[in-house]
């Protein structure tokens, strides 16, 4: 179902608007224009509502089969049948304690590859994970156009940096870590966040 709304009643919403944003408004009346524009509001809150909706059964998912199938499932998703080449390593050992913040890491993933996907430009893509002494660390790795972290710094105080912003109140909640930098052969971002056992 997540699916369904996501790839498919989301894509014709997302494709209505391209057809609706192709019409010259320059030979609209006054009263056109305002249903013209009313048109375009509502149909960017039904995405908005159909993306929120496919993200919480995504989360019931991920209650279910825990963090790291998720995240396989979604980068799975996202790179299958494209250019991009995508590999995932993630610690077995992990399992989910807290499924609050499993989510809040899941998310912070999804923007993290999503701003990827858009700015980057990647041809390939690689998350791996470790969990060790309480300690959940991912890393992302690709081999398109990264941030650095004084980059990081500065764009998330930006108003087009919302996206970035989000991530580091995530992280504040968390308790974690978010480092950006470059070396080898692309740029890595690493996640560090601690996972106290006795939360359930």
């Amino acid at each position: 179902i997540a699916e369904t709304l996501h790839d498919e009643v989301g894509a014709i919403l997302s494709s209505s608007k391209l057809h609706l944003q192709g019409i010259k408004k320059n030979g609209l009346d006054d009263r056109d224009i305002k249903l013209f524009d009313k048109c375009e509001e509502l149909l960017d809150d039904g995405i908005q509502i159909v993306r929120g909706i496919s993200h919480n059964l995504h989360s019931n998912i991920l209650k279910e089969f825990g963090l790291n199938e998720a995240i396989r499932h979604f980068i799975n998703k996202i790179t299958h049948d494209s250019l991009i080449r995508s590999t995932t390593s993630l610690d077995n050992g992990y399992t989910t304690l807290n499924s609050e913040k499993d989510i809040s890491i899941y998310r912070m993933v999804q923007e993290l590859i999503n701003n990827i996907l858009k700015h980057a430009q990647p041809k390939e893509i690689n998350i791996r994970s470790g969990y060790d002494n309480n300690q959940l660390r991912i890393t992302i790795s690709h081999d398109g156009k990264g941030l650095t972290q004084l980059e990081f710094e500065e764009l998330r105080y930006r108003k087009e940096g919302l996206g970035l912003k989000s991530i580091q109140n995530r992280m504040i909640l968390l308790k974690g870590d978010i480092i950006f930098s470059t070396g080898g052969n692309g740029y890595h971002i690493v996640i560090s966040v601690p996972i106290n056992p006795t939360s359930v």
